[in-house]
C-alpha cells in the first residue's frame, strides 16, 4: 500500500503527490475524470501522476524550486499566473488538477513508460524479413494527454512545444 505525502508548500519532507486520495477524488468528479475505485491503485496511480508529470514538464515550468532539497518540483519562485505573481509556499490548482488528469489517465489504461514504439504490424514475412505498418499516424511519440497539457499550461514558461509528452494507450 502506498502512502500519499503531500507537498502543500511548505516542501514536506519525502512529499510524493500536490493532492490527498480524499481531495483527488472530490477533484475528479468535479473534473469529470474517473479514478480507480480501489484506493491503493488510486493513490499509486496520485503518485505515479505527481512523479511523471514533474519529470516530464520539469525543463518547462516557470521560475525555480525553492529549496534544493526538495523532492518535487513544486513550489517554485518566481511563477506568474496570468500575469499575477503566485507565491512560493504554495501549489498552484492548475498543477494539482494535471495531476488529476494524468491519474486518470493512467485509470483509462494510458501506459506512461511504454514497451513498444506504437506501431501496429499489418504484415510481416519471415523469410528475408519483410515487415508493414498500418499507416495509424503513431510514431512512438506523439500520443498526448490533452486535457494534463491545458490544465499545466498557465505555470509552463516558454516550451517551444517541449512539453507536449509522449504515452501511448
Amino acid at each position: 500500500m502506498i502512502t500519499i505525502i503531500v507537498e502543500d508548500g511548505s516542501i514536506v519532507a519525502n512529499a510524493n503527490s500536490y493532492i490527498s486520495l480524499a481531495d483527488a477524488r472530490d477533484r475528479a468528479e468535479f473534473l469529470g475524470v474517473t479514478l480507480s475505485s480501489d484506493d491503493d491503485t488510486a493513490s499509486a496511480q496520485l503518485v505515479q501522476a505527481a512523479y511523471y508529470n514533474d519529470s516530464m514538464y520539469s525543463d518547462c515550468f516557470q521560475g525555480s524550486i525553492v529549496d534544493s532539497s526538495q523532492k518535487m518540483q513544486w513550489p517554485r519562485n518566481g511563477v506568474y499566473i496570468y500575469d499575477n505573481p503566485f507565491p512560493n509556499d504554495s501549489i498552484p490548482q492548475q498543477v494539482i488538477d494535471a495531476q488529476v488528469f494524468t491519474a486518470g489517465a493512467i485509470e483509462g489504461g494510458t501506459k506512461l513508460y511504454p514497451n513498444d514504439n506504437g506501431r501496429s504490424v499489418a504484415s510481416e514475412t519471415v523469410g528475408s524479413i519483410s515487415r508493414s505498418y498500418f499507416n495509424n499516424g503513431k510514431t512512438g511519440t506523439d500520443v498526448t494527454i490533452t486535457s494534463t497539457e491545458n490544465a499545466i499550461k498557465p505555470v509552463l514558461d516558454n516550451c517551444s512545444g517541449k512539453y507536449s509528452y509522449s504515452v501511448y494507450s
